[in-house]
């Protein structure tokens, strides 16, 4: 987590379905990646990473304990 965020080539950060919460400074770093522009895709399930599921409210989005279905 000392090392710069993300490389500065780098498209899209994806974060598929941590089954862990993140850490604060891994929750800043992805913020301070979106505020400059960066692009994020996040997948998460509330129930396994409530805290880090609830800080997304930064980018004013909601997440919910909802289904998505066919």
């Amino acid at each position: 987590l000392e090392a710069p965020p993300t490389p500065a080539d780098c498209a899209v950060v994806v974060l598929p379905g941590p089954r862990q919460e993140l850490a604060a400074i891994e929750r800043d770093r992805l913020a301070q990646y979106v505020a400059a522009g960066g692009s994020l895709v996040a997948m998460l399930d509330p129930l396994a990473a409530p805290e880090t599921a609830a800080d997304f409210g930064r980018y004013g989005v909601k997440v919910g304990n909802d289904v998505v279905r066919q």
